[in-house]
């Protein structure tokens, strides 16, 4: 089940503090629909922190989708709330890749599949931070 953006406005939050990505990313959001901020009653930079702190009381968080399946959380749908992150390798092109290296080169595409496929949201959106 989606739940709306509004929906979510009068619950407490745990959030990262004010200079971390991910909370700037969540505030946007917010303000992008002309809603009010989210308000925060414990602020953290240490995620298993956040989690614990999710995990035993009523307060809300955004982390990524993968740190919720990891500690058996709810995860609330919410339309548009999925932060797309790229993330790359670099090699040299003219570069022997060691077998070690093309190892790890497809054990690192085949849990990023795995990934996106666990934490898929309806809509068609794919893993980021969630609400």
């Amino acid at each position: 089940r989606t739940v709306t953006p509004e929906a979510l406005l009068p619950f407490n939050w745990v959030l990262p503090s004010q200079n971390v990505l991910t909370r700037n990313r969540l505030e946007e959001f917010f303000m992008m629909r002309n809603l009010p901020l989210p308000t925060v009653s414990a602020e953290t930079d240490s995620l298993p922190y956040l989690q614990e702190v999710v995990a035993r009381t009523n307060l809300l968080s955004y982390v990524p989708a993968t740190l919720v399946v990891e500690r058996s959380l709810a995860r609330l749908k919410v339309a548009g709330s999925v932060w797309h992150r790229p993330v790359s390798v670099s090699y040299r092109r003219r570069a022997a890749l060691l077998p070690a290296h093309q190892r790890f080169l497809a054990l690192l595409r085949k849990t990023a599949r795995d990934v996106f496929q666990d934490v898929a949201c309806g809509e068609g959106e794919r893993s980021g931070g969630e609400a």
